[in-house]
């Protein structure tokens, strides 16, 4: 595959035997592209899409491969500008080779193995530094959100929802608070706003406690009114409608806890959106749990001892936020000083691996493995 800049206008690189096409749009592209490059009259160097998706799907580029298994992503740049390797290149972690050819400029961009445990690579470093920022920023909403909506929090004392909202009233919360259940009017001096849709505002964080049967629905109407985070509480989800939650949080661009989530809290700013009876205080260390049980336990323990967090999150049946994700938070943090996750599983073993001990060398991380928990038949 290359991908030529010379000239104005679009040059598209397309698969094998597709042959490269120079547009004025991209939309005029025939058939797969795998890679797309612009560069404007007179202009000293170029923009280039790199790296490129595979339209074969095995390694998620389309390489020259040799026989090690390794492969180059390579551009073709005119002599006539001679431009230096954009920085990209190197902020990619790939090396770059450089070669003249009948003038033009080559630009070989070998695509590493797979690391080992452990092992150093440049590469993966680099993938797991743009990894970090893009997760430390789409978890704002859910971490230290500006504004929060209970939705499902009833009027009947001692519901879960109902406990959440005044559990963050009481806390302190520094933002914008609102209840979301029928009927709308005042609860316990919150506003209370009759549907998702009807709120003023696009929240950030939306604390789900509807029944099973309404939570994708709930979801949806989350994603179309703006909300940037969910914690659904709810438990018993079907596989469907847990499918049917992923789907409508990847639609909305929303980051979920959950579901069966014990709740997020955030003492710093106020944020107490838990049902425990008892909130920790402020403090230092960085708390992650699966099971609601253990949560509570927990949070009841910290406060007996006078241990503050900075953030707790239980991410229930960990649909997307992921013990890795709050590791990549609490480094980030300038607050944190101790990890302690609780986890039933760890999804992808391997980045687990690679953040876990990067964040070590910051600060310790405890982790207690505590199994797989039943399923919903019993079976362990």
């Amino acid at each position: 595959m290359t991908c030529g800049l010379a000239g104005g206008g679009w040059l598209v690189a397309a698969g094998a035997g597709q042959g490269d096409q120079r547009v004025a749009d991209p939309g005029q592209v025939r058939g797969p592209t795998v890679g797309l490059g612009q560069q404007h009259p007179g202009q000293q160097g170029a923009d280039a899409q790199l790296p490129v998706p595979d339209p074969g799907g095995q390694h998620g580029l389309d390489p020259r491969r040799d026989a090690g298994g390794a492969g180059d992503l390579l551009e073709r740049r005119q002599r006539d500008h001679r431009p230096t390797a954009p920085s990209s290149r190197t902020a990619s972690g790939l090396a770059v080779r450089r070669r003249w050819d009948n003038g033009v400029c080559e630009l070989s961009m070998p695509v590493p193995r797979v690391a080992a445990l452990g092992e150093a690579s440049a590469y993966l470093d680099a993938v797991a530094g743009r990894d970090r920022h893009a997760d430390v920023a789409s978890l704002e909403p859910l971490l230290n959100p500006r504004s929060v909506a209970v939705v499902g929090a009833g009027r009947r004392p001692g519901s879960i929802g109902r406990m959440i909202l005044l559990n963050i009233r009481d806390a302190g919360f520094v933002g914008r608070l609102y209840a979301v259940s029928p009927g709308g009017g005042d609860m316990d001096g919150i506003p209370c706003i009759p549907s998702v849709a009807a709120l003023p505002e696009a929240h950030d964080l939306a604390v789900v406690t509807v029944p099973a049967a309404r939570v994708v629905e709930v979801a949806r109407e989350c994603g179309f009114r703006g909300v940037k985070a969910l914690a659904v509480v709810t438990a018993g989800l079907t596989p469907a409608q847990e499918s049917g939650l992923m789907e409508a949080t990847r639609r909305g661009g929303m980051r979920l806890a959950g579901p069966a989530s014990f709740g997020i809290a955030v003492p710093g700013i106020g944020l107490a959106a838990t049902p425990a009876v008892r909130q920790p205080p402020s403090g230092r260390v960085g708390l992650i749990v699966q099971s609601g049980g253990v949560g509570a336990a927990l949070l009841g323990q910290f406060c007996r001892l006078g241990i503050g967090i900075s953030s707790f999150a239980a991410v229930g049946g960990k649909l997307d936020v992921s013990s890795t994700d709050m590791l990549q938070w609490w480094e980030a943090d300038d607050i944190t000083e101790l990890a302690l996750l609780h986890l039933e599983s760890f999804g992808n073993p391997r980045r687990f691996a690679r953040t876990a001990r990067r964040v070590s060398a910051k600060f310790p991380v405890l982790t207690v493995h505590a199994g797989r928990p039943p399923d919903r038949f019993g079976s362990p």
